[in-house]
């Protein structure tokens, strides 16, 4: 059926982008940190003459934790969090961690997204979710806004992967499958089942019960961005 173009889009997809990124100024520069026990790729920042951001797998044990506790900024804190997909309060529950050496001001010049998406020029807001990468990302116009990290459904509960409208939202839902868990900035996807986006604690894989958690900080961003839908006046008709 035909999309309207003009209602924010969720699209849920199975693929990975590695992209160059626009320039800034770094923040610092360091050596890795710890015992390097495998490099994961290397990423080239395009503007930045002869800059590549390396990213090292380092298994972590109690030394190691309370040396980088001394070097580490909470900013730099919050991109390897960021990173490894999980909340700044449980990287020491890890037992090990992947770490660029390189730290920037823009944490998007650590997407994994491109900068660009000519299909979603005529779009007003396009989220894409990835299963694979565990990550989302905002296109406005084509132009990548913000990305950050998810957690999506385990496996008993995968998140439906598909293409989806953000529906209703609310600053403050109560979970259907716990009266106790409080879903800070909800937005709706599946109104039937109650599949949503919304703040909720990151463990650094798939667990969650089909929603797509996300970080306090991109959730609002999401809530206050994205369109919910219009209804008819007996509220019965989505228009």
């Amino acid at each position: 059926m035909p999309i309207p173009l003009r209602i924010s889009l969720i699209a849920f997809v199975v693929f990975i982008w590695l992209s160059g990124c626009n320039s800034t100024d770094p923040v610092s520069t360091e050596d890795a940190k710890g015992d390097t026990t495998a490099v994961d790729s290397v990423a080239t920042v395009e503007g930045i003459d002869s800059l590549r951001i390396a990213y090292h797998l380092f298994y972590t044990n109690d030394s190691v934790r309370k040396k980088w506790s001394s070097q580490f900024s909470m900013e730099e804190f919050n991109i390897i969090a960021g990173i490894n997909r999980i909340d700044v309060a449980r990287l020491s529950n890890l037992d090990s961690l992947v770490v660029p050496d390189t730290f920037l001001s823009d944490w998007l010049l650590y997407a994994p997204f491109p900068q660009r998406l000519e299909v979603a020029d005529s779009l007003h807001f396009l989220l894409l979710v990835s299963y694979p990468i565990q990550a989302f990302a905002a296109y406005q116009q084509g132009e990548l806004k913000r990305w950050g990290p998810v957690c999506m459904g385990k496996k008993a509960t995968p998140t439906p992967t598909g293409f989806f409208h953000t529906n209703w939202k609310s600053k403050r839902q109560i979970s259907t499958e716990n009266p106790d868990w409080i879903l800070p900035w909800y937005f709706n996807l599946v109104n039937a089942t109650g599949v949503s986006l919304h703040q909720f604690d990151l463990p650094g894989y798939p667990a969650s019960h089909s929603c797509i958690r996300l970080r306090m900080e991109d959730a609002q961003w999401i809530y206050e961005q994205a369109r919910q839908w219009r209804l008819s006046a007996d509220q019965n008709q989505v228009l």
